[in-house]
């Protein structure tokens, strides 16, 4: 199965993946880099010609290697990157938005929001995911995505499918371990189901314990979530100089291509 990927490596990676290849087994991936001088530079932006390349899937195997880390290790690990992004945050602030407001600066009041501002959103069922409940930490980061009566539900420390929209829930196994430049699964996880291909993807977040280099690993389902995951792919965006954390991976779909 190839998957045909093209990415832009600008503040961060993205990806696309043609799905028409996922839905027919084809076996090829394009991409393509684009770089330009730093800002201010006296010369013009200058961009370089595309690259191409090719991204075959994962072996089968890496399914079957399973992971060592823990659930609280785990949890552990998800802490420490949420603190790494808090400082960083916080040093961004300073540097970009001015930081705190100097004292007795008038204070906003924040926006309320009423029924009527939000189209009133009504509920009609509201079942408690029991696999969640049950394996979640504090820091869950949860998404999901649809296929008709199935549902595959991510999570830090889970994975979860249901097939009767929700009612019930069972465990979708742990997530097996990653490359050994990243081997501990530690979050950001990611869910979309595109319909015109009729597959479902998935995508988490790896690292190192140093947190100082990381890869993305996409899980992609043909036709039924419960059947199981047909193959991978690992994008990794350092190479060989494993110094990237490719933070908070996101991934949505057209009716051709899977974007990451």
């Amino acid at each position: 199965m190839t998957v045909r990927l093209g990415w832009l490596l600008l503040s961060a990676v993205a990806a696309a993946f043609l799905l028409l290849c996922v839905a027919i087994g084809g076996a090829s991936t394009e991409a393509k880099e684009q770089g330009q001088k730093a800002q201010g530079s006296p010369t013009p932006t200058k961009t370089t010609k595309p690259s191409v390349g090719t991204n075959h899937p994962d072996p089968p195997s890496v399914l079957r290697r399973p992971s060592t880390t823990t659930p609280e290790e785990s949890a552990a690990l998800e802490r420490r990157l949420e603190k790494m992004r808090e400082q960083t945050d916080a040093a961004n602030a300073k540097r970009y938005r001015g930081g705190i407001p100097p004292l007795g600066a008038p204070v906003v009041a924040p926006t309320k929001v009423t029924r009527e501002s939000v189209g009133g959103l009504l509920v009609r069922k509201n079942y408690r995911n029991t696999v969640a409940q049950a394996q979640s930490s504090t820091l869950t980061e949860p998404a999901a995505a649809a296929d008709e009566r199935e549902v595959l539900y991510a999570g830090n420390t889970y994975l979860s499918r249901s097939t009767d929209s929700g009612a019930t829930w069972v465990n979708a196994g742990p997530y097996p371990a990653g490359p050994a430049d990243a081997p501990e699964a530690c979050c950001d996880t990611d869910v979309v189901h595109a319909s015109t291909t009729d597959t479902t993807f998935n995508v988490i977040l790896y690292t190192n314990n140093a947190l100082t280099n990381g890869v993305v690993r996409i899980f992609v389902r043909r036709g039924n979530i419960s059947d199981g995951v047909d193959c991978t792919y690992t994008i990794d965006p350092a190479g060989t100089s494993n110094n990237i954390v490719p933070d908070y991976p996101h991934i949505a779909t057209d009716n051709n291509y899977l974007y990451l």
